[in-house]
């Protein structure tokens, strides 16, 4: 039986948000903003054990359930505290997660680990075999991540804070080195020492952290990807074209242009560099990357805009999805269909698929959902 409480404990001057009772009815556990939980004796009204949860803002404590053996709690964080009497001040187990949409995610298929990011400013690290989460130690972003790379154990994101940060994925902590940048990024892609950044109007070419290489250009960045060699970069752009740059030890020299009908939101070159493919509102399109022949006219399926692409390890399928909450997958040994996941995400836009292995597709949503497929 749960009840509500909106009173003041004025001796220890803090808010009892909720309390429940234990199922013998003989304890009431109390959740609370002073970031405390409390077992209470019902008979004597004395204080029992007194649970220590933290010390910020988002340990506040707003809700309790005792069921069966198991007393939990909900921080304002949203992660949920099994609480324990033996050790009072360390929950016995905390499940962690975003609360806020999620915004980006990468991979790493060795480890098996899923990174993401949101609008909650937290770096998420995923176990997928068991679920687990550890939220990113040191100082991230302090604002929503606008994109996420990476290259051996280093994962580089960007954020609306304007900067570029660096997390170690064996530590799970963020690196002390930061760049800053002039403007908003809304894409980076990483391959070896070479990082690229987009902006609204300008990308830029980095060796290691130092920046070797900016140009202003007349369209909106909206993503890019370097090709499996680092030799070529490819831009989506607000122009509704892709542009093809050859990447220089120190500068980017644009080659081709391909054309599309609205502004491209996401491209990809294939694992084996045989193909690039990228969405371009409710479809996708691929082209051979020996001479950017298309492969066909185009992929339709989806009935919102499509957001985010990958392909598989293999390179002989790719992912979509979008602001439909499908999840799409397409095969180039039969390009006439493609494999449907209806409502993956229900009601929410999903932001970013990756590939675990042929088989197996990763997506991430507003649903603030992180979601294992297998296809």
């Amino acid at each position: 039986m749960l009840s509500l409480s909106s009173t003041i404990d004025l001796q220890g001057m803090c808010f009892t948000l909720f309390v429940c009772w234990s199922p013998d009815s003989t304890r009431i556990l109390s959740a609370s903003a002073d970031k405390s939980a409390k077992l209470w004796d019902a008979d004597t009204k004395q204080l029992v054990t007194k649970f220590e949860l933290g010390s910020s803002i988002e340990d506040q404590q707003l809700s309790c359930l005792w069921q069966g053996e198991h007393m939990l709690t909900v921080s304002l964080s949203g992660y949920i505290n099994y609480l324990d009497k033996n050790n009072p001040s360390t929950p016995a187990r905390v499940i962690k997660g975003h609360n806020k949409n999620i915004t980006a995610m990468t991979l790493s298929q060795s480890s098996k680990t899923v990174y993401s990011a949101g609008l909650d400013n937290k770096l998420l690290n995923w176990d997928v075999e068991t679920g687990d989460c550890v939220e990113t130690k040191g100082k991230g972003h302090t604002n929503m991540v606008n994109g996420m790379s990476m290259t051996g154990s280093t994962i580089t994101s960007v954020g609306v804070d304007d900067q570029i940060r660096f997390q170690d994925a064996e530590k799970k902590e963020f690196m002390a080195e930061t760049i800053g940048l002039d403007a908003q990024p809304l894409s980076v892609d990483t391959v070896g020492d070479k990082m690229a950044i987009g902006t609204d109007g300008e990308v830029s070419l980095y060796s290691g952290n130092t920046k070797v290489f900016s140009e202003k250009v007349g369209y909106r960045v909206n993503s890019l990807c370097f090709n499996p060699s680092g030799s070529q970069l490819a831009i989506g752009g607000g122009d509704s074209k892709v542009h093809i740059f050859d990447v220089l030890a120190s500068d980017l020299k644009e080659v081709t242009q391909l054309t599309n009908n609205d502004p491209v939101d996401a491209v990809k070159f294939s694992p084996d560099g045989e193909h690039l493919a990228c969405s371009s509102g409710k479809k996708a399109f691929l082209w051979k990357v020996d001479g950017y022949m298309p492969v066909s006219t185009y992929w339709s399926g989806h009935v919102g805009r499509i957001i985010t692409l990958s392909w598989s390890p293999d390179s002989k399928r790719f992912a979509t999805g979008g602001v439909d909450s499908s999840l799409r997958i397409w095969a180039l040994a039969n390009i006439n269909s493609g494999e449907c996941i209806k409502g993956a995400h229900p009601k929410a836009t999903i932001v970013s698929i990756s590939w675990l292995d042929d088989n197996t597709v990763v997506s991430a949503a507003h649903d603030k959902c992180v979601k294992v497929w297998t296809v």
